[in-house]
């Protein structure tokens, strides 16, 4: 992009013909938006249209790299806001935050930023960027490419750039025991189709279970970008969830982490089996997307250590709470700097206590402390009858009216 004398800002995202650009090139200078340098117009055989600086010019706004792909996805996008009439504005220059968002949507209150997102970068300038359209009362929406969408079955992976990108509408929170307000875009170019995922549940440290809807960008509505799709049936996450749960107990010495040698080793000094953790460990909630630690291993943690053999005694959330936090100043558990939402383990923590309160292995006494009941015991029969109260539970979880509560 880049603007005339006259202050008409001319964008090689829009339709031009090619004698019409050589004629505004013979009788137009051009500028650059954000250092006000002269730009010129290339109009060659091998690369794109585009405006390119002088090579020795120095220019604020050090802009990565555009691969072909790229300039094609936010070309799309551009179009397709267009035809809903929201006066896109395609690289506009921010003067206050240095930073020239692909396509600004000058909205009111608040005006939004949308970045498409191919290539990777580091977790930590995402972060920034993020938290810099945040400060400036601009609402920021990531989409990233479908060359980052890495899918194997019914489980996704994403990385902690990935995580970054992820948006949060409340809403959708509550809405079912297994329903969850994190939903994450996806563009295809090649496609030119949205592609949403909605309902994410964390598995590991990166894999999630999330329902995946895919629509042609021309036919996909607005609220795409700031709506997860609603899901009513979650069967195939009970699925993925339980497979997940069968896994960590038919292999637990399969790549094991430093938090899962920890929980082992607890299990090793109280002489029981891991494989034998019982079917309230492992339960899932949208808020354990904040705790990088798999579900099933911190919370086999939290029974090994304040529920087995605790039966009619009082346990403490805020203690448990507490005790949490120390094990990731020591390194052992971990969170994700989620952007999205609001988080805390003191959040993280009553939810689970809820859940079992619902289960019946705890019940609420008061000011948040809870009292054991007579929980089954950690070592079982077989593996077999496990993966059956497995399932019964998390049927349970599900069918509890109270459960559409646990906030």
């Amino acid at each position: 992009m880049a603007r005339t004398e006259n202050d008409q800002l001319i964008s090689m995202a829009d339709s031009h013909a090619l004698d019409d650009l050589k004629k505004l090139r013979d009788t137009c200078s051009f500028y650059c938006p954000a250092c006000d340098k002269p730009v010129f117009l290339k109009l060659g055989n091998k690369k794109k249209w585009h405006f390119s600086h002088h090579h020795l010019a120095h220019c604020p706004y050090d802009q990565e790299p555009e691969s072909a792909n790229h300039l094609l996805g936010k070309k799309h996008l551009y179009h397709w806001l267009l035809q809903h009439c929201l006066q896109p504005q395609l690289e506009r220059y921010l003067p206050e935050l240095k930073q020239r968002p692909d396509i600004f949507l000058p909205l009111n209150p608040l005006p939004v930023a949308i970045e498409f997102q191919c290539a990777a970068m580091p977790a930590s300038l995402l972060n920034e960027r993020t938290l810099g359209y945040f400060k400036h009362h601009i609402k920021p929406i990531w989409i990233l490419g479908e060359n980052r969408l890495r899918q194997k079955g019914s489980v996704i992976y994403l990385s902690a750039m990935d995580y970054q990108a992820v948006q949060y509408n409340p809403k959708f929170a509550g809405s079912h025991p297994f329903a969850s307000p994190y939903f994450l875009l996806f563009y295809s170019q090649n496609k030119q189709s949205m592609i949403q995922l909605s309902n994410i549940q964390p598995l590991s440290t990166s894999k999630i279970s999330a329902h995946i809807h895919t629509s042609l960008l021309r036919l996909s509505p607005l609220h795409v970008l700031t709506q997860p799709i609603h899901q009513e049936n979650f069967n195939e996450f009970k699925k993925v969830w339980l497979r997940e749960k069968k896994m960590k107990r038919a292999n637990p010495h399969r790549f094991q982490s430093q938090a899962e040698h920890y929980i082992k080793a607890i299990c090793y000094r109280k002489r029981i089996n891991f494989s034998f953790f019982p079917s309230y460990a492992g339960l899932p909630h949208y808020h354990f997307l904040y705790v990088e630690t798999p579900p099933v291993i911190w919370q086999s943690w939290l029974v090994l250590n304040f529920i087995e053999g605790k039966k009619g005694q009082l346990i403490d959330g805020k203690s448990i709470t507490q005790a949490f936090k120390r094990l990731i100043d020591k390194g052992i558990f971990h969170c994700r700097p989620l952007l999205a939402g609001k988080h805390s383990i003191e959040q993280v923590i009553q939810t689970y206590l809820k859940q079992l309160a619902i289960l019946n292995v705890v019940k609420a006494a008061h000011k948040g402390n809870f009292r054991v009941l007579n929980v089954e015991k950690w070592q079982r029969p077989s593996i077999t009858l496990l993966l059956d109260e497995d399932q019964k539970t998390l049927d349970e979880l599900e069918a509890s009216p109270v459960c559409q509560g646990v906030e």
